[in-house]
């Protein structure tokens, strides 16, 4: 079941939010925690990165600097790291 697309739009690897029925084997909580916040976090991020451990956000400037800082508080978990994309890259001219 597909569950998430990946692809790249102006050097932002994402995450599309698509309509799917929830399979747990396939996502981590993290990721699905990105997924149902999806639409919160192009609102309130884009253009700057996140990172998602044990279901909680870290946002900064660098896909480096997310993950150190999820890394720090939570060090046996490995994060979730996105570049949040401008609500724009998802506009598509046909």
């Amino acid at each position: 079941m597909l569950t998430a697309l990946h692809f790249t739009a102006r050097s932002f690897t994402f995450v599309a939010k698509l309509d799917y029925q929830k399979d747990d084997d396939m996502m981590t909580k993290d990721e699905q925690w990105i997924h149902d916040h999806f639409e919160e976090l192009v609102d309130a991020y884009a253009g700057r990165y996140v990172a998602v451990a044990n279901e909680e956000l870290f946002v900064g400037d660098s896909p480096k600097e997310v993950e150190e800082k999820a890394r720090q508080k939570y060090p046996n978990s490995i994060p979730s790291v996105l570049g949040v994309p401008h609500p724009e890259d998802f506009i598509c001219a046909v």
